[in-house]
């Protein structure tokens, strides 16, 4: 969650990297809710879903095999 709007690359530019330094799978952007979304909260969850879910479906299926 991020107070502030501004913040709202935090994950994508200061988590992703370390993630897929320590050898995580990152298939997707980051999921940031503002203070300001929370009241909307399931809104924002399915916009994110609905970019997110092919590229989780597909990592996890591969993940899977592995």
């Amino acid at each position: 969650m991020s107070g502030n709007p501004a913040h709202a690359l935090a994950g994508e530019v200061h988590l992703r990297p370390l993630l897929v330094e320590l050898g995580a799978v990152v298939p997707t952007r980051a999921l940031t809710v503002t203070e300001g979304e929370l009241a909307d909260l399931d809104s924002v969850l399915e916009r994110w879903l609905a970019d997110a879910a092919p590229a989780l479906r597909t990592t996890v299926r591969t993940e899977a095999t592995r």
